[in-house]
């Protein structure tokens, strides 16, 4: 802001400008699940620094294809959700899964907008201001945003987020590893008992075509 309100203070600069601090022009990111992608920096580090009242084993999966995620949604929050609520109603206590899955699918389809595009915001004008810009001033206003290393700020906002959302210490990292490590077992097991009663249902289904 400093640099912005010094550069249009020149009596050449005439008419409105906007300065995009943006990344897209000159060294895009993505967002999604691949190397360098934001979702997969956030992954890697939400295993590094796993949350102390997890309930579940943390599984995101990222695809491009509508029909591919509307059937892991069913199996993974519809069918999941129905069977914890079912647990929690067995075990007396009161059915809350349901609830929760279906506020997370309704902020997944509005984000998904924004989430499953290509977005390039021109940065032409912080470009030419950067370039304008002295070495002191670079060193001290840096807002080059070619800079960011994105991999540590998925690491600081993991951080931050367990830290002052989630009033989570960081001194029980690694007995919330020991308890993410039981988690999975609990979880890849009943993806694979899922698995089997897919199959022990649709097989008389498939006999039936053969």
């Amino acid at each position: 802001m400093p640099d912005l309100c010094h550069y249009r203070s020149r009596p050449k600069v005439s008419g409105q400008r906007a300065a995009t601090p943006s990344r897209s022009t000159t060294s895009p990111v993505a967002a999604g699940d691949i190397p360098g992608g934001l979702i997969k920096e956030f992954k890697k580090y939400m295993y590094v620094y796993p949350l102390s009242k997890t309930v579940w084993y943390p599984f995101v999966q990222t695809s491009s294809y509508k029909l591919v995620h509307q059937v892991r949604v069913f199996f993974f929050h519809t069918f999941f959700s129905y069977f914890v609520d079912c647990m929690l109603f067995m075990a007396r206590k009161r059915p809350m899964a349901v609830e929760k899955y279906r506020k997370i699918n309704k902020l997944i389809d509005v984000l998904g907008y924004f989430t499953v595009r290509s977005w390039n915001f021109q940065n032409d004008n912080v470009q030419a201001l950067w370039k304008k810009m002295s070495e002191d001033d670079r060193k001290m206003f840096n807002f080059d945003m070619g800079d960011v290393d994105w991999s540590k700020y998925s690491e600081n906002s993991i951080l931050g987020g367990r830290l002052y959302l989630m009033n989570d210490s960081l001194d029980n990292v690694s007995k919330s590893k020991k308890k993410m490590y039981f988690l999975a077992i609990i979880h890849y097991v009943f993806i694979a008992l899922m698995v089997y009663v897919l199959y022990r249902l649709l097989s008389p289904v498939v006999q039936m075509f053969l």
